[in-house]
Order: structure tokens, then C-alpha cells, then sequence
């Protein structure tokens, strides 16, 4: 569930394949901020995003600052909420899904399904465990890249 973000890396998801998650967001969540695009990077070197029509008011100049990408810019070719979160949930099947900072995402993410009356399908860990489930300096280097 991606409002949820996961203390530990239970021993069945070092089997599946690594997903890593980066959200760009209106402002910060404690002002209310919501995704505005959504990227997934999969360890098959494919990856994905998908920019989301503004749900709600609440915009940071800061947040604009960081991201590059204008209000304007959304409204014109983002997608709708559901049809995001449909996809975002269809990405993710059979993948660990990673994010520097799940607790962000996810509460980011939070108004998306909201909006998409849909729930997440998948649980977001940090991505410092995915490190944990690597050993050698290749695979960390991989990690890295991706």
C-alpha cells in the first residue's frame, strides 16, 4: 500500500525483481502537496513517468523550483488520476518497489489514489535496503547506475 512504507524487507521480496519510485510533487506534504509526476525505474533498465493533471490548489513556488514543472505544463498534458494510478499499480506487479523517501512518496501518492478511488498495490521500502540485499561492489555499482 503505497500511503504505508515498509520497516523491514520481508525474505520473499529479495525473489522479485527491483522497482525504484521518484515522485515530484506540487509542495511539501505538510502543505498539502500532491504528485505531479511519477517515475518508475525497474531493473530491467526499463523506465517510465507519467505527468498528473494538478489535484488540488495547493502549488509551491519552491516546489516549481525543483522540479521544472509548471502548472500550465500539467494541466495541458497530464494525465488523468486514475488512469495513473491504474498504470502505476500494473507497473509495479512482481516488483519490490524502492523510494529514497517512502514516507514523502507515499503521502504524496495518497491523493492520487484518493482521486482514482482505486487503492495501491504495492508497499514502498526504503531504498536503503535494497543495498542491504547486495553484497559485492558490482551489484552496489548497478544499484548505483540505475
Amino acid at each position: 500500500m503505497a500511503r504505508e512504507y515498509g520497516e523491514s524487507l520481508p525474505a520473499p521480496l529479495f525473489e522479485r525483481k527491483v522497482a525504484f519510485l521518484d515522485v515530484e510533487a506540487s509542495a511539501w506534504p505538510h502543505e498539502g502537496g500532491f504528485a505531479i509526476e511519477v517515475g518508475v525505474a525497474r531493473d530491467d533498465a526499463d523506465v517510465e513517468t507519467r505527468l498528473i493533471r494538478p489535484l488540488g490548489p495547493v502549488w509551491s513556488a519552491k516546489a516549481e523550483a525543483i522540479h521544472g514543472i509548471g502548472r500550465s505544463v500539467l494541466e495541458r498534458d497530464g494525465a488523468a488520476a486514475r488512469e495513473v494510478a491504474v498504470w502505476l499499480n500494473a507497473a509495479l506487479v512482481g516488483y519490490a518497489a524502492f523510494s529514497d523517501n517512502p514516507e514523502f512518496d507515499a503521502a504524496w501518492l495518497a491523493p492520487l489514489y484518493d482521486a482514482a478511488n482505486i487503492a495501491p498495490s504495492f508497499v514502498l521500502y526504503p531504498v536503503t535496503l535494497a543495498f542491504a540485499a547486495f553484497d559485492c561492489a558490482s551489484d552496489y555499482t548497478l544499484i548505483r547506475e540505475a
